[in-house]
């Protein structure tokens, strides 16, 4: 039986041999000579650098019937470019308020990689245009979220570059990695609010200044709750803490609010820059994601979730939302002491802040879980943007 169960396992492990094997790579080059882009500009700010490095084990070729995938250790797959990708995802914590001017490889090497391959496409089954450029194009792209207390940079790495055409592939053996941030320095000074009457553009509404330290956002229908929970946070003998002030925000009467309008405040994007593998916005291939299209596009409430983004934004008088005494468009409302959101509805009232794409958890291609709803985005809204 012992020598069975041995036999097995040897298999096992012979099997495993055949599905994998080493590439065959040329002498390092400096990064500067292949030809792909290896900055991402920004619009923030600069005058702060912060480095990393970077190094990747030689990538080893996985091979599914007439199929091959790049296995790079420490790397995830992404589908974003029409093929799986090998990238590796870094998330930095810089100071609060910071943005990002640039992400850069300063330094670095590359090689290429010998022999043809066939890439699986993002979905197998659908055709796929032929590119004669290498893929993604770039070794690096980044983003950036500001939340009330600090800035996450989320900076993505595609070690390997491949050439649908030509079939062939190089690959990022290592990198130095500099990042310009810097940090606005806001200067407030005190301001009596006035009604938003006397304000052009705005007469059928008055400005609201909420010293609320909790938000309640729901549908109409769940009135009662929400102000029963109001009730609870509000009470002074609440065994459960200390008192806290809090305020209701109908679904119903964010939708109706203007963002976006002609002469009004924009109307805030889905953060699609802060999500590595995509979102809801750039997904939209019915033949590569069906589940986009047959699930969530018939339920999911985009327009509403960019002015719920648009109203916590105004509420922190993020840039284009400061008030009636601010340059260019003006925004209706301030919520200074503002800490904690309450969703109260399920995600078909109250929309989640986006559709995140990620094959991390699934590694299959458009697989429902492959679509996270996060709320993440409504809490990450400050001062400073999103």
């Amino acid at each position: 039986m012992k020598k069975r169960g041995l036999f097995v396992f040897t298999m096992f492990i012979f099997i495993s041999a055949l599905l994998s094997s080493a590439v065959q790579l040329s002498p390092l080059q400096p990064i500067s000579t292949s030809g792909i882009g290896i900055e991402k500009l920004l619009d923030g700010y600069s005058g702060n650098i912060k480095t990393l490095s970077v190094s990747f084990d030689e990538p080893s070729i996985g091979r599914t019937g007439r199929y091959d995938s790049f296995i790079v250790k420490g790397c995830s797959f992404n589908n974003k470019y029409g093929y799986q990708m090998p990238v590796k995802n870094i998330s930095l914590e810089l100071p609060k308020g910071a943005s990002l001017s640039s992400v850069k490889i300063k330094s670095g090497q590359w090689q290429e990689i010998e022999g043809k391959y066939s890439l699986p496409p993002s979905n197998a089954s659908s055709p796929v245009a032929i590119e004669s450029a290498f893929l993604p194009g770039a070794f690096i792209e980044a983003g950036y979220a500001q939340t009330a207390k600090t800035t996450i940079a989320n900076i993505s790495i595609y070690p390997v570059q491949y050439n649908p055409k030509a079939k062939n592939a190089i690959f990022l053996k290592n990198a130095e990695i500099e990042v310009s941030y810097g940090v606005e320095t806001v200067v407030s000074s005190p301001q009596v609010l006035s009604s938003f009457s006397s304000s052009p553009g705005f007469s059928t509404m008055d400005f609201v200044d909420d010293p609320a330290e909790c938000l309640i956002i729901t549908p109409e229908k769940y009135m009662d709750a929400a102000l029963a929970l109001k009730a609870i946070h509000e009470n002074t003998s609440n065994p459960l803490g200390n008192k806290v002030l809090t305020s209701v925000i109908t679904t119903e009467y964010i939708a109706w609010l203007p963002y976006g309008e002609k002469n009004q405040p924009s109307l805030q994007d889905l953060p699609t820059a802060l999500c590595p593998e995509g979102d809801f916005t750039t997904q939209t291939d019915k033949n590569i994601y069906p589940n986009r299209t047959n699930k969530l596009l018939p339920r999911y409430n985009d327009i509403l979730a960019q002015k719920i983004l648009s109203f916590l934004l105004d509420c922190h008088d993020a840039p284009g939302y400061e008030g009636p005494y601010s340059p260019g468009n003006l925004g209706w409302f301030r919520m200074h002491s503002l800490k904690y959101i309450v969703i109260l509805g399920n995600a078909n009232e109250v929309p989640p802040s986006d559709y995140v794409y990620s094959t991390v958890t699934s590694g299959a291609i458009d697989d429902y879980d492959c679509w996270v709803p996060t709320d993440y985005f409504y809490s990450a809204c400050s001062r400073f943007g999103l």
